[in-house]
């Protein structure tokens, strides 16, 4: 879309009127849109979401996003001293609102600005411009949150330190701890949503307790694809194979991209099959594969799925190559190149092509990498087995034996 056509969408959303609460607000944050789409509009942007903050008739939703994106266009245009007050404004006012948005985003560009040498926020009187760092501002202001009584404020720091510092073990601050120190109606989507899936996967019951509120108490936030995806998930491992494609199915249709989707794809290709719908099951593997936000491990699992379709289809070809493509372009990922390997050697071995068989256990134990992983034993076991099945012409003499 060229910029006269985004002038004149700009135009058409200024018009919304008031009396339309909900479509003035998607016009505000429209116009916001176009503006950061276009290079060199910081100006126009401040200007717009100045007036709508100053707009003492507008509702009064969505005003942390509106400070968020004040604030970031300041640092655009290399206004820091502007941008710091409105960012701290902003979590001030918000920070402990679990309606409002941007807190994340919010935290990320004051770690920016304190990572900067000799910027405005380093000569302030500010907590953050006295801390060593902004890690150190971080556990702080966790302390704070405790003790101020903050719960939503508190979840999200911690929540942003350990996504911030998801390497560092043990965590200080483990997300779980959340369930205990804050009640769910006081915790933000995205918050509740980590923890559901969390809870999910350690087989806690309250897991669904927390997805299901996730999706009834923010029935507008893009978060709620967690809460989907935890109870796909907790249907599918209840083998409720219908429900689980039936969350998946509203998530899609109520939020069709999202930071979960490569997951929610995968997971879908799996109960399809399970359902024994083979088809609709390799065609998700397959659109996944041509995503190129896939890319990387996403790919190499949809490569799984369709393999392992192929083999419960009998049709073992097809099988061993798309295993073969995992362990020969996915090495990046050892734990389905071993479980590659292993299939593979497997089906050849039921087909009786035990050369192939013997070649590819032989190629697996190549790669000390793969050791940690169980197949790598397995196979490791089972190819003293398979030496003696060989054709004799196959076999290779011992060193020093005569040739005939």
């Amino acid at each position: 879309m060229g910029k006269g056509s985004l002038d004149d969408a700009i135009v058409s959303f200024s018009l919304v009127s008031l009396d339309s609460p909900d479509s003035f607000l998607y016009s505000v944050f429209q116009i916001g849109k176009i503006l950061r789409a276009q290079e060199e509009e910081y100006e126009r942007l401040v200007s717009h979401f100045d007036v709508f903050l100053n707009n003492v008739n507008a509702p009064r939703i969505r005003v942390s996003e509106a400070l968020y994106w004040l604030g970031w266009a300041y640092q655009q245009q290399g206004t820091t001293e502007k941008a710091f007050p409105v960012f701290k404004e902003a979590l001030t006012t918000y920070g402990d609102d679990p309606s409002a948005g941007e807190t994340p985003s919010m935290l990320k560009a004051l770690e920016q600005l304190k990572n900067k040498q000799n910027t405005p926020i380093n000569q302030t009187n500010s907590p953050l411009s006295k801390a060593t760092d902004f890690k150190t501002w971080l556990g702080t202001e966790i302390a704070r949150s405790k003790a101020t009584n903050a719960p939503t404020y508190l979840s999200r720091l911690i929540l942003y330190y350990n996504n911030r510092y998801s390497k560092e073990t043990p965590k200080p601050y483990p997300l779980l701890q959340l369930a205990d120190l804050v009640p769910k109606e006081k915790l933000d989507p995205e918050v509740l949503g980590k923890i559901g899936l969390e809870f999910i996967k350690q087989s806690d019951p309250r897991g669904a307790v927390y997805c299901n509120y996730l999706i009834e108490a923010f029935q507008t936030s893009n978060a709620r694809t967690m809460g989907y995806l935890g109870l796909a998930r907790l249907a599918s491992k209840e083998g409720e194979y219908d429900q689980a494609s039936n969350w998946l199915s509203k998530s899609e249709a109520q939020v069709p991209v999202h930071p979960l989707m490569n997951e929610s794809k995968l997971l879908l290709g799996s109960i399809l099959a399970e359902l024994g719908q083979y088809d609709l099951s390799i065609n998700t593997y397959e659109n996944l594969l041509r995503l190129k936000s896939a890319r990387g491990r996403p790919h190499a699992m949809a490569l799984n799925g369709i393999a392992r379709v192929h083999q419960d289809l009998g049709d073992s070809g097809k099988a061993v190559a798309y295993y073969q493509r995992i362990y020969n372009m996915y090495q990046a990922y050892p734990d389905l190149v071993a479980s590659a390997y292993w299939a593979s050697a497997s089906i050849f071995e039921s087909m009786d092509r035990i050369p192939e068989a013997v070649k590819t256990i032989q190629e697996m134990l190549e790669h000390a990498q793969l050791s940690q992983f169980s197949e790598w034993e397995i196979a490791n076991q089972k190819l003293p087995d398979l030496i003696p099945l060989l054709p004799v012409e196959t076999i290779e003499p011992e060193e020093g034996s005569p040739h005939e």
